[in-house]
């Protein structure tokens, strides 16, 4: 018998989000503790220093090398004991408020090119914990799991290489955080009874500050974090039925991109299929995208394309190709015109800080990165999220816009920097370059909420 998940919001359990966020990446104490920052930093100093202090090792008397190490060590040891000291007190306190029964977090709406409504929770250490504490709950309690972009586009990919006869569906649900019901979610939640009460009132007191906020009958609040979790806890009977039909061979969903491969029997309409989606969909409350839904009947030997999850993949007579999907590439453009359009606005007042920032924009653009302190070895950048393509052409589509932006730059020594950036040879060589936790949420804040 395995033993009950703690689900308190106690410091024992802020600690380990604030060391998980930590091994993620996710800088924490520049974002809440300035106080912690400032030793933090000097704990970095001090490592620097015994660092040094070890390459000159060979040129020093033993005897100093000794002391001089020693003294080190002892500042290094309590500059550790002061930012645990600082730690505890500040997670003391936010437990101590939560304690006072003070867990009512603040939601408020923000603005996303996409133009759908989108919501941000309150910039406080409180709220930050709350949340991550709930995401973990609900995770850990319902098995939440996003899908991988990866094992999908490899599954689809392999039963696509195969002459069988198929029948491809690819949709999406409309508007899938707006049209989920609330009443029928937190009905949900209450009968299960997973969840200890305080988790289900913050659930419940965010969603009615977001019926509030947004005047809407239904729905769940899209940008917060929670929602991702709920929204994969909510769909489950969708996915559950979908792969129960007796002819599907293939299914899979991320997040409202869906695809389903079927294998029709020799007698069976295919016509039913489309329907069969909608109605499971409708049972929820939810429906298909008509729009963004196209049908591929494989029986009959055809060349044919199909977006998924950024990917292009053309299959049929011919031997299967990946490349890029046309709202990936547009997603790569956009970014480099907004990353110059930002230096452009910025040089006007501090032209050395609006260089240096887009020279890193472009260097983490191009290039592929290990996120520091991560257990898990996490690596991203343009190899990493495109490894399956089955050409770079896209990519060179990419640099084309790279080039003409760089060639708008009037200063010639700017220009020359840029110029030795490319998304290709960044693919291909598989580049690494490395950034603080810090630098990475100054580069990828210029792209929040986007499309």
């Amino acid at each position: 018998m395995q033993p009950m998940l703690n689900q308190s919001f106690n410091i024992e359990n802020l600690r380990r989000i604030f060391d998980y966020e930590n091994r993620r990446g996710v800088y924490l104490e520049g974002r809440f503790f300035p106080e912690i920052e400032e030793v933090a930093q000097a704990i970095k100093d001090c490592m620097a220093d015994i660092r040094g202090l070890k390459k000159k090792k060979r040129t020093l008397l033993p005897q100093y090398y000794q002391l001089q190490k020693s003294i080190l060590n002892e500042e290094k040891r309590k500059l550790d004991l002061r930012k645990e000291e600082l730690l505890s007190k500040e997670l003391g306190a936010i437990c101590s408020e939560i304690g006072n029964g003070n867990i009512r977090i603040k939601i408020k709406s923000v603005t996303i090119p996409s133009g759908k409504p989108a919501y941000a929770v309150e910039s406080t250490a409180k709220a930050y914990f709350i949340i991550k504490q709930l995401q973990y709950n609900l995770m850990k309690l319902y098995k939440v799991k996003q899908s991988s972009r990866h094992e999908i586009i490899c599954q689809i990919k392999s039963i696509l290489e195969d002459r069988f006869p198929k029948y491809i569906i690819r949709t999406d649900i409309e508007n899938f955080y707006e049209s989920i019901p609330r009443e029928s979610l937190l009905e949900k939640i209450d009968q299960d009874a997973l969840l200890a009460l305080p988790s289900r009132n913050v659930i419940r007191q965010i969603l009615s500050d977001y019926q509030s906020l947004s005047q809407a009958s239904k729905g769940i609040p899209r940008g917060i974090g929670t929602s991702a979790y709920l929204s994969e806890l909510y769909i489950r009977k969708f996915d559950d039925a979908v792969r129960s039909h007796e002819e599907i061979i293939f299914y899979a969903r991320f997040v409202d991109d869906i695809v389903a491969i079927f294998s029709p029997r020799p007698n069976s309409s295919v016509a039913e299929l489309l329907p069969f989606l909608e109605n499971q969909a409708a049972a929820l409350g939810l429906n298909l995208n008509k729009a963004k839904t196209i049908e591929r009947d494989l029986r009959k030997p055809q060349n044919t394309k199909l977006e998924y999850l950024g990917y292009e993949i053309s299959f049929g007579d011919d031997p299967i190709k990946i490349g890029l999907s046309a709202r990936r590439v547009t997603k790569y453009k956009s970014r480099i015109i907004k990353s110059f359009d930002a230096y452009q606005k910025q040089a006007r007042f501090d032209e050395k800080k609006a260089r240096r920032l887009l020279l890193k924009r472009m260097m983490f653009l191009t290039g592929n990165t290990r996120l520091l302190n991560n257990k898990a070895n996490i690596m991203i950048g343009v190899f990493f999220a495109n490894s399956l393509i089955s050409s770079v052409d896209e990519l060179e589509e990419v640099d084309a816009e790279l080039k003409a932006q760089t060639d708008a730059i009037k200063s010639a020594s700017l220009k020359s920097l840029l110029s030795r950036f490319s998304f290709k040879q960044g693919f291909l060589d598989r580049r690494f370059r490395k950034f603080t936790p810090s630098e990475i949420a100054d580069i990828v804040g210029l792209w929040s909420y986007e499309a």
